[in-house]
Protein backbone atom coordinates (compact mmCIF):
# COMPACT_ATOMS: atom_id res chain seq x y z
CA UNK A 1 0.00 0.00 0.00
CA UNK A 2 0.82 3.72 -0.87
CA UNK A 3 1.35 6.04 2.25
CA UNK A 4 0.76 8.66 0.70
CA UNK A 5 -1.59 9.18 -2.75
CA UNK A 6 -0.23 11.70 -5.09
CA UNK A 7 -3.51 12.01 -6.90
CA UNK A 8 -5.04 13.03 -3.08
CA UNK A 9 -5.16 16.52 -4.12
CA UNK A 10 -7.16 16.00 -7.14
CA UNK A 11 -10.21 15.38 -4.46
CA UNK A 12 -9.86 17.71 -2.00
CA UNK A 13 -9.46 20.66 -4.79
CA UNK A 14 -13.05 20.70 -5.92
CA UNK A 15 -14.76 20.49 -2.01
CA UNK A 16 -12.39 23.17 -0.98
CA UNK A 17 -12.89 25.58 -4.56
CA UNK A 18 -16.29 25.34 -3.67
CA UNK A 19 -17.57 24.45 -0.61
CA UNK A 20 -16.69 26.58 2.55
CA UNK A 21 -18.31 24.29 5.46
CA UNK A 22 -16.66 21.01 4.68
CA UNK A 23 -13.48 23.41 4.11
CA UNK A 24 -13.49 24.62 7.74
CA UNK A 25 -13.73 21.08 8.55
CA UNK A 26 -10.97 19.74 6.94
CA UNK A 27 -9.18 22.75 8.02
CA UNK A 28 -9.41 22.00 11.27
CA UNK A 29 -8.70 17.96 11.32
CA UNK A 30 -5.68 18.50 8.60
CA UNK A 31 -2.15 17.61 10.30
CA UNK A 32 -0.14 18.74 6.91
CA UNK A 33 1.23 22.37 7.69
CA UNK A 34 1.29 23.46 3.41
CA UNK A 35 -2.65 21.73 3.48
CA UNK A 36 -3.78 23.87 6.02
CA UNK A 37 -2.13 26.58 4.57
CA UNK A 38 -3.47 26.00 1.37
CA UNK A 39 -7.20 25.67 2.64
CA UNK A 40 -7.06 29.00 4.49
CA UNK A 41 -5.81 30.84 1.93
CA UNK A 42 -8.88 29.37 -0.31
CA UNK A 43 -11.17 30.04 2.04
CA UNK A 44 -9.67 34.23 2.71
CA UNK A 45 -9.46 34.80 -1.18
CA UNK A 46 -13.06 34.10 -1.02
CA UNK A 47 -13.27 36.34 1.34
CA UNK A 48 -15.04 33.06 3.59
CA UNK A 49 -13.85 33.84 6.96
CA UNK A 50 -16.35 32.29 9.54
CA UNK A 51 -14.44 29.21 9.35
CA UNK A 52 -11.16 30.21 9.62
CA UNK A 53 -12.29 32.44 13.13
CA UNK A 54 -13.79 29.86 14.41
CA UNK A 55 -10.81 27.42 13.80
CA UNK A 56 -8.93 30.18 15.25
CA UNK A 57 -11.11 30.56 18.13
CA UNK A 58 -11.31 26.90 18.93
CA UNK A 59 -8.00 25.81 18.57
CA UNK A 60 -4.82 25.97 21.06
CA UNK A 61 -2.65 24.20 18.21
CA UNK A 62 0.29 26.38 18.07
CA UNK A 63 1.04 25.06 14.48
CA UNK A 64 -2.47 25.18 13.11
CA UNK A 65 -2.78 29.10 14.18
CA UNK A 66 0.21 29.59 12.39
CA UNK A 67 -0.95 27.55 8.91
CA UNK A 68 -4.12 29.95 9.27
CA UNK A 69 -2.25 33.15 9.68
CA UNK A 70 0.23 32.50 6.82
CA UNK A 71 -2.25 31.62 4.49
CA UNK A 72 -4.87 34.18 5.25
CA UNK A 73 -1.94 36.59 5.05
CA UNK A 74 -1.00 35.10 1.64
CA UNK A 75 -4.18 35.51 0.09
CA UNK A 76 -5.11 39.07 1.36
CA UNK A 77 -1.33 40.94 1.40
CA UNK A 78 -1.54 44.02 -0.80
CA UNK A 79 -5.67 44.03 -0.49
CA UNK A 80 -6.94 46.68 1.30
CA UNK A 81 -10.79 47.77 2.60
CA UNK A 82 -11.25 44.38 2.71
CA UNK A 83 -14.66 44.04 5.74
CA UNK A 84 -13.42 42.52 9.31
CA UNK A 85 -14.61 39.08 9.67
CA UNK A 86 -17.66 38.94 12.37
CA UNK A 87 -15.06 37.34 15.40
CA UNK A 88 -11.82 38.68 14.20
CA UNK A 89 -11.21 40.40 17.28
CA UNK A 90 -11.28 37.40 19.63
CA UNK A 91 -9.19 35.50 16.43
CA UNK A 92 -6.89 38.42 16.63
CA UNK A 93 -6.22 38.61 20.50
CA UNK A 94 -5.64 34.75 20.46
CA UNK A 95 -3.14 35.29 17.39
CA UNK A 96 -1.43 37.91 19.27
CA UNK A 97 -0.65 36.21 22.21
CA UNK A 98 1.10 33.62 19.76
CA UNK A 99 4.53 32.52 21.26
CA UNK A 100 6.21 33.11 17.09
CA UNK A 101 6.38 36.62 16.15
CA UNK A 102 5.72 35.85 12.45
CA UNK A 103 2.32 35.06 13.62
CA UNK A 104 2.01 38.22 15.51
CA UNK A 105 3.24 40.37 12.90
CA UNK A 106 0.88 38.83 10.37
CA UNK A 107 -2.00 38.90 13.21
CA UNK A 108 -1.07 42.96 12.91
CA UNK A 109 -1.34 43.02 9.41
CA UNK A 110 -4.32 41.06 9.17
CA UNK A 111 -5.91 43.90 11.12
CA UNK A 112 -4.86 46.62 9.17
CA UNK A 113 -6.18 45.19 5.72
CA UNK A 114 -9.31 44.58 7.95
CA UNK A 115 -9.34 48.19 8.89
CA UNK A 116 -8.37 47.91 12.06
CA UNK A 117 -7.32 51.84 13.54
CA UNK A 118 -5.46 50.09 16.57
CA UNK A 119 -3.27 48.11 13.81
CA UNK A 120 -2.39 51.05 12.01
CA UNK A 121 -1.66 53.32 15.65
CA UNK A 122 0.66 50.70 16.32
CA UNK A 123 2.52 49.99 12.58
CA UNK A 124 2.91 53.84 13.08
CA UNK A 125 3.98 54.09 16.62
CA UNK A 126 6.64 51.63 14.72
CA UNK A 127 7.53 53.52 12.03
CA UNK A 128 8.35 56.35 13.83
CA UNK A 129 10.04 54.52 16.72
CA UNK A 130 14.41 54.86 15.83
CA UNK A 131 15.28 52.42 18.14
CA UNK A 132 13.17 49.14 16.27
CA UNK A 133 15.40 47.92 13.46
CA UNK A 134 15.51 49.88 9.71
CA UNK A 135 13.86 47.32 8.29
CA UNK A 136 10.87 46.58 10.90
CA UNK A 137 10.24 50.48 10.29
CA UNK A 138 10.78 49.78 6.52
CA UNK A 139 8.37 47.25 6.40
CA UNK A 140 5.36 49.22 8.28
CA UNK A 141 5.56 51.85 6.68
CA UNK A 142 4.98 49.88 3.39
CA UNK A 143 1.91 48.54 5.46
CA UNK A 144 0.51 51.56 5.82
CA UNK A 145 0.85 53.09 2.61
CA UNK A 146 -0.30 49.97 1.11
CA UNK A 147 -3.32 49.92 3.32
CA UNK A 148 -3.91 53.62 2.47
CA UNK A 149 -3.88 55.01 5.86
CA UNK A 150 -5.31 58.19 5.81
CA UNK A 151 -3.18 61.07 7.33
CA UNK A 152 0.06 59.48 6.32
CA UNK A 153 1.23 62.80 4.49
CA UNK A 154 2.75 64.46 7.41
CA UNK A 155 4.45 61.07 8.56
CA UNK A 156 6.14 60.65 5.37
CA UNK A 157 6.96 64.32 5.45
CA UNK A 158 8.89 64.18 8.98
CA UNK A 159 10.42 60.35 7.87
CA UNK A 160 12.05 62.93 5.61
CA UNK A 161 14.79 64.01 8.18
CA UNK A 162 15.07 60.48 9.02
CA UNK A 163 18.53 58.67 7.57
CA UNK A 164 16.91 55.08 7.81
CA UNK A 165 13.60 55.89 6.30
CA UNK A 166 14.21 58.71 4.13
CA UNK A 167 14.57 56.57 0.65
CA UNK A 168 11.55 54.78 1.50
CA UNK A 169 9.56 57.86 2.82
Amino acid sequence: TRLYDPSSHRRIEPIISTNDQASSALLAKAQIPLVRQFIAQRLALRLSFDGLTRTLEASNDAGLQRDVARGMFEALNGRRAVPMPVNWASAAAKLGRHAEPVVRESELLLSLVFGDADAAAQLRLRVSNPSQSPASRQDALQALVQAKVSGLVPLLQSLLTDPALRGVA
